[in-house]
């Protein structure tokens, strides 16, 4: 591999008390090695919390990046050959950045896999759509509106029906 992926791991707790311990490593690292670095900086029962105070990479990786799957990440680029063109989409997209599995709701806006599906199927990529119609020239009706009336409430279950029979 060409480009190594180090990061500069920090005790949380030692640096909150104004004490700047962490150490270099170059991932991917075995737990082992994980294990002896967290132990050089102080993680331990006391002090369990650590982050990423600088890195060098490729990349760009958050202070509170998962360890874990970063190091996935840099087993997996010891095996690709191509390194080179990898090297070039970082270059050409620098603001990808790495992110954690337990952020996947946030990045996708709290859409759920059937609506993600939903709008690639249909190539419904205008998150508006969902809340507009036009149904003539000058006539916009919005599809999101509440109306307290019993009166509306079937105008608005019929408009929903009809979008609902559609779209799918």
């Amino acid at each position: 591999m060409e480009q190594e992926i180090r990061i500069y791991l920090t005790n949380l707790g030692k640096y909150n008390e104004g004490y700047l311990i962490g150490e270099w490593i170059t991932l991917p690292i075995s737990d082992d090695e994980l294990a002896e670095s967290f132990e050089r900086i102080g993680i331990n029962e006391h002090y369990e919390e650590y982050f990423i105070t600088d890195y060098e990479a490729p990349f760009e990786i958050g202070e509170y990046t998962n360890l874990e799957s970063l190091n996935n990440l840099a087993c997996e680029l010891e095996d690709i050959e191509e390194y080179e063109l990898l090297e070039q989409y970082f270059e050409e997209y620098p603001d990808d950045r790495l992110y954690d599995m337990d952020e996947l709701d946030e990045i996708l806006y709290e859409f759920t896999p059937m609506d993600i599906v939903r709008m690639v199927h249909f190539g419904d990529f205008n998150f508006n759509d969902d809340y507009f119609t036009f149904d003539g020239y000058g006539n916009l009706e919005s599809v999101s509106s509440y109306s307290a009336d019993k009166h509306n409430d079937y105008i608005i279950k019929d408009q929903l029906n009809n979008l609902v029979n559609e779209y799918i």
